[in-house]
């Protein structure tokens, strides 16, 4: 793939060098190096396309984008309503625009705008029609049935769980919709009268509400985040079962996973190949437990030759496996993906790596997580320097132990 783009970004300079105001392959060309991690060219491609027609929608959507790469939100924010003033309903640009308002930690401004994302290119096909109406916080519910139903991924799912015993407290009757990997492990949870995997039949309802319009639901702000941790724990049985798979361990133990979801449109920066995790290996009284399920490349390889990392990811049947695992490791190290979520949820100490223009949940600054309490965060200081980021892991790792 990055191949591909790298000779399409070819294709379009040599195009560009016998038609320098050429507006379509300025714009694919930005959009190419966009891709390609490569936001300061990509904005000037941008710039160019915009120089022959000022109003394109599009070209000022992705111009937005590629600023959000470079931690450039306000102008960001800008560019995305310069965008909506040409066309106000942009498929991209009004969500966009939100989560960059979520990412500043305007939450008034973020909850309410990120409605939108279901005009989304990315969100437009997983939009639920149902026939009962949506909830969005202004009707009682007492006596009523409420079904929340996850919209996106796994991790998204985990964090905005926590809000479903807020709603039974309201006096519903609380149904929830899940991916069925998710199932067993949230049907511990208070306040659920009953847990659906995804595909299966719906029982009846009168109001339903996707999981991520909840905080909009109930006003969340920075300061109203529903954080007690834990409200997620793994089922005993699991848990008694991985204490034997496991075994004991002088050392202390820690869980890590290093990549998440290859289809998710940002894979490209939030995970890291594992053999930039060498260092980590040799860091003294450590041992390490891989929960990572989705090996890649060279990682078989890589891993069976490290002795001091047993690796158990494709034993985890679903993620009340993952969860029982994580209940019996001191520490996890994970990169943004469900893991990250998962520990947090559970309550158990986590250090997430994140990459330089981080996804909004994780705001701009500081080590701590408003969503998790026992969340340290990790930032990239430049856009990929993971390994400055590594480095200071391994660094407070060795002083941990």
């Amino acid at each position: 793939m990055a191949r591909r783009i790298d000779a399409a970004i070819g294709e379009y300079t040599r195009a560009l060098a016998i038609d320098p105001d050429h507006a379509e392959a300025l714009f694919n060309r930005g959009t190419s190096l966009a891709s390609r991690n490569r936001p300061e060219e990509a904005i000037a491609s941008f710039d160019a396309a915009l120089a022959v027609r000022p109003d394109w929608a599009d070209a000022l959507s992705n111009r937005g984008v590629a600023l959000v790469s470079l931690n450039c939100q306000a102008e960001a924010i800008a560019t995305f309503q310069r965008a909506t003033a040409v066309e106000p309903g942009h498929p991209d640009a009004n969500c966009n625009e939100s989560l960059a308002w979520l990412r500043l930690g305007d939450f008034r401004r973020g909850w309410a705008k990120y409605e939108s994302r279901w005009a989304s290119r990315d969100l437009a096909s997983q939009h639920r029609a149902f026939a009962q109406p949506l909830w969005l916080g202004g009707e009682m519910l007492q006596g009523k049935t409420i079904l929340l139903h996850a919209e996106q991924g796994l991790g998204d799912t985990l964090q905005f769980v926590r809000y479903a015993p807020l709603v039974a407290g309201l006096g519903a009757r609380v149904i929830v919709e899940v991916q069925a990997p998710l199932t067993a492990l949230l049907s511990g949870i208070g306040g659920i009268s009953r847990t659906v995997s995804k595909g299966e039949p719906l029982p009846e309802f009168d109001v339903h509400c996707p999981l991520l319009s909840l905080p909009l639901a109930f006003k969340t702000d920075l300061d109203t985040i529903p954080a007690a941790v834990p409200y997620l724990c793994a089922p005993e049985a699991r848990v008694t079962q991985w204490r034997g798979r496991l075994g004991r361990s002088a050392s202390p133990r820690v869980g890590i996973a290093w990549a998440g979801s290859r289809a998710n449109r940002n894979d490209r920066n939030r995970s890291i190949a594992l053999s930039h995790l060498g260092s980590l290996w040799s860091t003294d009284g450590a041992r390490f437990v891989g929960i990572q399920r989705e090996l890649r490349n060279d990682d078989a390889q890589l891993l069976a030759a490290e002795e001091r990392v047993t690796q158990v990811g494709a034993d985890l049947d679903d993620f009340a496996d993952t969860a029982a695992v994580l209940a019996l490791v001191d520490l996890v190290i994970t990169v943004d993906t469900s893991v990250a979520h998962l520990a947090g949820a559970m309550g158990r100490p986590v250090w997430i790596l994140l990459p330089f223009s981080p996804d909004w949940r994780w705001t701009l600054e500081g080590e701590s997580s408003h969503w998790y309490p026992t969340a340290r965060l990790f930032r990239q200081p430049s856009l990929g320097d993971w390994g400055s980021v590594i480095g200071r892991v391994c660094s407070e790792l060795g002083r941990a132990g």
